[in-house]
Order: C-alpha cells, then structure tokens, then sequence
C-alpha cells in the first residue's frame, strides 16, 4: 500500500522543479500538474494525492482527505476501488491534509481509518470559522488534538455498536495549512516531512514500540525499522482513549518547499 499527498508552494512564472530521483519518488506526480495563473508575487498551493494498494498485501486499508475547508472544495477518496486500481485526486489551494492507515491484521482496519478521516474532517469543518478568527498558534495545535480525540469518539461510537469491531484502530497524520505555517497532528507511524532544497525533513515520529526503545537507548537505531515491535504501535485511533497519544507541531514554509503526508507503504 502506499499514500502520497504532496504540497508545494508556487510563483508566479515559477512552475514545479523537477528534481531527480528513483523507484516511486511521490513527488513526480506533481510534473504534470500546471502552475496556476495569478498575479506577481501572490502564492498558491498545488496539491496531489494517490493511494494505491502496491504488492505486498491483498486489500488497501488508506484512506485520504483532500480540502479547501474555506470554499468547501472537498475530495475525498479511500480505498472503494478493486485492489488492482489506483486512485488518486488533485485539490486547488487546500488548507487540511489527512492521511490514516488500518491497522493489519485486526477486524476494520478499513473501517477504522475511514472513521478517523472522517471524524478529523468533520470537527476541523465546524472549528473552521473560530480558526479563521483566532489562529495563535496554540489553539490551532489545541483543536488537533481536538479533532484527533473526536476521531477516536467516532471509532468508540461504532464498536460499541458491533463489538466485533472493538479492536480496529489506524494510524492518522494530518497538515492544515495556515497561510505559510503548516500545524501536524500525528498517531501512529504514518510520517510527514518537509522537502525543501533538496534536503528531506521527517516532521514526525513514529509510534512503534521499536523505536521507543531505540529513544530510551535500549536499541541501536539502525535496527529499529528490522526489529520485531517495528510494526508495533505505542500510539494509536481505537476504541481505547489511553492508547491515544498525539503528537503536535508547527512548521513554516517557504516558497518552494514540498510537504510529503505518508503511510508506511511507501517506498
């Protein structure tokens, strides 16, 4: 499985760089993407996102959120396409970026991270006007967390409607966008970065247990991704409110720069 979605900031007569790579680099799916017509010196958002099922498992468990929350230019796509299919979308000026993947190997993972998307969505669109008024920097990291507890709620609400479902959970990672400041809410070891001059910056931190260890010393870091808990998560959207830790943090940008959201599909 893999989810990209991508964010750069453009100028007038300044399209996208192509910059080189290998093997499925998410950011050449931007080459195709024209720059928008504007006047000098303004700043625009182009925005793309794909999810794809890749060939390691059999079922897609993404989804993905695409939005302009300002004018209400959603595009919202997950996983309803056969297996064989790639979907994907592009969004003009989004300000909310949203990524989540199910967690293997426990009944609704799909459903979990289709739940969480939508809980996240839902609360960031009815805050969107308080926002608008008041965006300090600590109440927009505080209607994150916000919005990631109300996609827990979400997650509760419908377990204790189907118990069979009592165990799904998913991670989350979001961007909203606040003129050229990006705030990240984060569950899970779904990652954020920030590419900017060639360089890539991870503006998250995985939740697995593996890489707890490594953080308290008890494990080399260069064997966090091949060991045993790598894929063990300290930190998840579940039915259970203790399991939710999120992580917060703000960003600036500059002209240029490209925000890459991911599940751990990508390679």
């Amino acid at each position: 499985m893999s989810l990209y979605l991508g964010r750069e900031i453009l100028k007038r007569f300044r399209g996208p760089k192509r910059r080189g790579g290998r093997g499925d680099d998410p950011r050449k799916s931007h080459r195709t993407l024209a720059s928008p017509r504007m006047r000098a010196g303004e700043q625009t958002v182009a925005c793309f996102a794909l999810t794809d099922v890749g060939r390691v498992r059999e079922r897609n468990e993404d989804h993905f959120f695409v939005a302009d929350l300002h004018d209400g230019f959603l595009c919202s796509e997950g996983n309803a396409a056969p297996a064989a299919e790639t979907m994907g979308c592009s969004v003009p000026n989004p300000n909310l970026l949203v990524v989540a993947d199910g967690v293997g190997g426990n009944p609704g993972g799909q459903l979990a991270s289709r739940l969480a998307v939508e809980g996240v969505v839902e609360y960031l669109r009815c805050r969107q006007g308080k926002l608008e008024n008041d965006h300090r920097d600590e109440r927009v990291l505080d209607e994150l967390q916000r919005a990631l507890e109300w996609a827990h709620r979400r997650i509760a609400c419908h377990a204790d409607n189907w118990p069979e479902y009592a165990s799904m959970g998913t991670t989350l990672t979001l961007a909203y966008l606040v003129g050229s400041s990006v705030y990240i809410g984060h569950v899970g070891d779904s990652r954020a970065y920030l590419c900017r001059g060639g360089e890539l910056l991870q503006l998250t931190h995985d939740q697995t247990f593996a890489q707890l260890l490594a953080d308290a010393g008890v494990l080399d870091r260069s064997l966090v991704c091949r060991h045993p808990l790598s894929n063990v998560l300290g930190s998840v959207v579940c039915c259970d409110r203790e399991q939710l830790i999120p992580q917060l943090a703000k960003a600036d940008l500059r002209p240029g720069d490209w925000l890459l959201l991911c599940t751990d599909g990508l390679t």
